[in-house]
């Protein structure tokens, strides 16, 4: 009987109801349950990706049916309880620049291996606002790279690290569009000079530390 009413749903109330659920349970739920919903699901395309915590078994159907071009917003975690799934994720998505409408993008505890796939084509991702990166422990010279290339764009950043904001940060590069910074390690000396890389700030949360030993 669901099935019969669903298909009964204009597309325009469909898609407010989407709005307000992740793609991993609309593809989980529904997919498959009639073609009227089959279409809708489909030709929708602001799709928000939440792969925190997620089952394998879901994760690889959503990933088998999803487009790139669909997704607005994405999370991706290899903490303890979904360990490597970044690197299944790039065996399903060779290039991360695919995802043209992506607006969010939220990385939680990433391996290592897996940030030179993701660095390549980060800087192409041209309606990127929101960039977060947690518990990223390794500065390397790639990484600051794609982080200075997006600071022109980004309304939204949180990294674990000031070091990575102000590794290679150069004047040239400002956050002339930037309204929120969260930093979970943050020195004395870095302080200063962010100020300066981000004038308009509306919200600031850092975790000041005394020092770098």
């Amino acid at each position: 009987m669901s099935q019969i009413l669903f298909d009964r749903l204009p597309i325009e109330l469909i898609h407010s109801i989407f709005n307000y659920l992740l793609a991993n349970d609309i593809f989980y739920a529904l997919f498959n349950l009639s073609p009227y919903l089959d279409f809708i699901i489909t030709n929708y395309d602001r799709y928000y990706l939440n792969f925190k915590s997620c089952r394998k078994s879901q994760f690889d159907f959503v990933c088998r049916h999803i487009r790139p071009d669909q997704v607005v917003s994405l999370t991706l975690s290899d903490a303890n309880d979904t360990p490597d799934q970044s690197k299944l994720f790039f065996s399903y998505f060779k290039d991360i620049e695919h995802f043209v409408q992506l607006r969010s993008l939220r990385i939680i505890q990433i391996d290592k291996n897996s940030l030179k796939p993701l660095c390549i084509g980060l800087s192409q991702l041209k309606l990127l606002s929101s960039l977060e990166f947690t518990q990223v422990h390794s500065v390397s010279e790639q990484f600051n790279n794609v982080i200075v290339q997006l600071f022109p764009q980004l309304n939204r950043l949180i990294l674990y690290d000031a070091r990575h904001l102000t590794a290679t940060t150069t004047t040239t590069h400002p956050f002339s569009r930037l309204r929120h910074l969260t930093l979970g390690e943050c020195w004395f000396v870095h302080l200063q000079r962010i100020s300066h890389l981000a004038p308009n700030l509306t919200s600031l949360d850092i975790n000041v530390q005394e020092s770098t030993t």
